[in-house]
């Protein structure tokens, strides 16, 4: 029997269970990745930074390793959201995270200009201060 002969919700049920197969497979990938850790001594050392950013910090490092599959101890300032395993759809999860737990908007735009956790904690610190 060839899919041509199947009733139309039949196609219907095989597609959506190939659909869901994809996004398990997707899914469980990701939970394996490494992230890529900057060199030792490669990172710049930025000033010290304040209560409100080490707050931010950490809530940013907890929500990142969330929606990674990663453990917050090893996202630092310096790292690139990309190289964490950030493309474009977890950035945007992340963002919603963060425009809940902050009560904040942050732009499609802004989102975009942001490459490394440290711009990341510098944005939603800005927006905390309605700048």
């Amino acid at each position: 029997m060839t899919s041509s002969r199947l009733p139309y919700p039949w196609k219907v049920v095989v597609a959506t269970a190939a659909i869901a197969l994809l996004i398990v497979a997707v899914m469980e990938t990701r939970k394996r990745w490494k992230p890529r850790l900057p060199a030792k001594g490669t990172e710049e050392v930025s000033a010290a930074p304040s209560g409100l950013q080490t707050d931010t910090l950490a809530r940013i490092q907890e929500i990142i390793a969330v929606h990674t599959g990663g453990v917050p101890e090893i996202v630092t300032p310096g790292m690139n959201l990309l190289d964490l395993g950030l493309d474009p759809l977890t950035r945007i999860e992340v963002a919603d995270a963060l425009e809940t737990a902050y009560r904040i908007e942050i732009s499609n735009e802004e989102l975009a200009a942001t490459t490394t956790v440290e711009e990341l904690v510098q944005l939603v610190v800005k927006k905390q201060q309605g700048e």
